[in-house]
């Protein structure tokens, strides 16, 4: 079985729904279980439930603290891989849509002893050629074994040593922001074991722009590619963007074009 956590914060709802909806309509694995942390009092509960009702096996997790949004999202990972018991999981922001039949087939293969984790990449000021939170398909066992956790540092902006380069894949002197999920290179990478990043294909980073597939020109967001093939799409920012708002409709109208109509 697969286990699927999905952070669930405030304007969730509906973007749940189209992520299930895209996720019925591509995965291979018959036996899958997605898991919705709630995090935030502001939560439609009773639509999420309602929206559970229409997919095989989805269960609500209470995921909820007194932080703010980010470290509220953080303690839903935590809380959800803790409630992991399967050999694999994963986490996916709501504000996705899968895009490539079988893909959980595709990322799976890509796991070994020593390949514990396979997903999107970071852009911008962040650690680099390691996969990160946003989606993430891991070994379950070596994460707990690792005691990883996704709660947000002290300190969210680090001046790189020479002696963690290697592992934020970036060159000493330069800052970067430890973000949510920060200690998946950091002890993961840190202990020796590989993880396959996803390429980001975004119209905003213009090396990427002739590898565009499913992403267009006139679109927001990210695709997230594995060996070239469109994985995952990413809008973003679902706590503040209405499922209505321009962005995410054009969005919206490009992934059911890509799926021709099954979602």
């Amino acid at each position: 079985m697969l286990q699927i956590g999905i952070a669930c914060g405030r304007n969730c709802e509906r973007y749940v729904d189209f992520l299930l909806r895209t996720i019925d309509a591509t995965i291979n694995i018959n036996e899958v279980e997605i898991v919705l942390g709630i995090n935030d009092n502001d939560v439609n509960v009773n639509d999420l439930k309602t929206i559970s009702e229409k997919y095989k096996n989805v269960k609500l997790l209470d995921a909820k603290n007194s932080d703010g949004f980010s470290l509220g999202h953080s303690f839903a990972l935590d809380k959800m891989l803790h409630y992991f018991s399967e050999k694999y999981g994963m986490f996916i922001d709501c504000d996705i849509a899968m895009l490539t039949p079988n893909w959980d087939k595709k990322m799976l293969e890509k796991l070994s002893d020593k390949t514990v984790i396979v997903g999107s990449e970071y852009d911008g000021s962040k650690y680099a050629g390691f996969p990160n939170s946003t989606f993430c398909l891991f070994d379950v066992g070596v994460l707990k074994d690792k005691k990883i956790s996704f709660r947000l540092p002290e300190q969210k902006h680090i001046v790189v040593e020479e002696k963690d380069s290697e592992i934020f894949g970036r060159n000493p002197g330069e800052k970067i922001m430890l973000d949510t999920g920060w200690e998946l290179a950091y002890k993961l990478k840190g202990s020796g074991l590989k993880g396959v990043p996803m390429k980001l294909v975004s119209p905003r980073n213009p090396e990427t722009i002739p590898k565009m597939k499913f992403m267009q020109k006139d679109m927001r967001g990210e695709s997230y590619q594995l060996d070239d093939v469109p994985i995952c799409t990413h809008v973003g920012r679902s706590y503040t963007r209405s499922f209505d708002d321009p962005i995410v409709v054009l969005w919206r109208k490009r992934v059911k074009e890509w799926l021709n109509g099954k979602v």
